[in-house]
């Protein structure tokens, strides 16, 4: 087993074409592979491991490295991103001792949207298993919620439980006294100060860095970001929200919220107020997913997690028969100080759909 060099993308790129789907999208678009998987363990290496025999590649483990920390203490993380065995190689257990080689000088691993198989898997392995990566919705404009559950064939009477089901949008007034503006070069060493002094003592996940903000929303290869920052009355930054707007068939969008980080309720109502202002018009959902207790300052845009099951998480195309992200993490409890579940279920704990690989491009490539 080994891990990649940085001129070797290719190479992973068939082992994921040739052991997982020909379509997928890391088997075509290197500069996204290199985006995810280039943080390595150091400045040569991808964070892809290979097996290889006689016929080449026959297993792969991906893990996208993450600035993890427990209350400012730094800790190594990362997220497992795709592990596969070719079908031969399956019954000797190979895919067994691929993870934990990749996992090996982590201190907490992170995997979301499994299967109920690879569960089992890790359930076995002592990796503490949840049913749903927690999210929150409400819904957007009427016309094109319609839309959206029209033209991903949701019948009449799945049409009016989501109605009935899920919260509505409220309209949110800006909030006295603060100020919001664009995260840019000039600002983002004062948020990384913030973040450090302010938000990381109280909080448990993955670090919201200068460093990491810059690769997470910055130089992301597919999509286009917005990050807002809070500033209260004495101008000190006080929060950051992140979303992307994602094209849906028949001319519509969701909001997908990436980070919602307010240091209090007053800059959570502020940060719900700019996001209420960029929400487009023809918008049919909202949605953020988050461990922890920080997204609740969303209730004030009218996002609940009731109904939450009833929307598809894929968009590309909507199917209303994966509603919900299967997860589960592994953490060593000797070096983070707490168990897997304990980690999770922490009201401190801050991770969102951003720090794993579900926020995406989920559609298939041609050849």
């Amino acid at each position: 087993m080994r891990w990649l060099r940085k001129d070797e993308a290719s190479l992973g790129m068939a082992a994921i074409r040739r052991l997982w789907r020909r379509g997928h999208i890391l088997a075509h678009d290197e500069k996204l592979f290199l985006w995810q998987y280039g943080r390595g363990k150091d400045s040569e290496h991808l964070g892809f491991l290979i097996a290889e025999a006689e016929e080449g590649i026959v297993a792969c483990s991906g893990t996208i490295l993450l600035p993890y920390h427990y209350y400012g203490k730094s800790l190594h993380g990362g997220c497992g991103a795709i592990t596969v065995v070719s079908p031969p190689y399956r019954e000797s257990g190979l895919g067994l001792t691929l993870m934990p080689e990749a996992d090996r000088e982590l201190d907490i691993i992170c995997s979301c949207g499994i299967s109920k198989r690879i569960a089992i898997i890790f359930r076995l392995q002592g990796r503490h298993v949840f049913e749903e990566f927690p999210r929150a919705v409400c819904l957007g404009k009427e016309q094109a919620l319609e839309s959206y559950l029209r033209g991903a064939a949701y019948t009449p009477g799945e049409r009016r439980l989501v109605q009935t089901s899920c919260s509505r949008l409220v309209k949110t007034p800006a909030q006295a006294g603060f100020r919001l503006e664009e995260l840019n070069a000039d600002n983002l060493e004062e948020w990384d100060a913030a973040w450090n002094g302010l938000f990381a003592p109280h909080l448990i996940g993955v670090a919201r860095t200068a460093d990491y903000l810059r690769w997470r929303y910055w130089e992301h290869p597919r999509f286009r970001y917005q990050v807002l920052l809070a500033r209260n009355a004495q101008g000190q930054i006080c929060g950051l929200t992140a979303w992307r707007n994602i094209e849906l068939p028949g001319g519509i969008s969701a909001m997908r919220i990436l980070d919602f980080l307010p240091l209090d309720e007053s800059a959570g109502r502020a940060l719900a107020s700019g996001l209420a202002q960029a929400i487009p018009e023809h918008c049919a959902y909202v949605e953020h997913s988050a461990l922890g207790r920080r997204w609740e300052g969303l209730k004030h845009l009218g996002l609940s997690r009731q109904g939450s099951r009833l929307l598809s998480v894929h968009t590309s195309p909507p199917e209303k028969e994966c509603c919900a992200l299967l997860a589960a993490y592994l953490v060593n409890a000797e070096r983070v100080g707490l168990s897997a579940k304990a980690f999770v279920e922490s009201p401190d704990n801050y991770v969102t759909l951003a720090d794993t690989d579900q926020d995406r491009p989920h559609i298939e490539m041609e050849e």
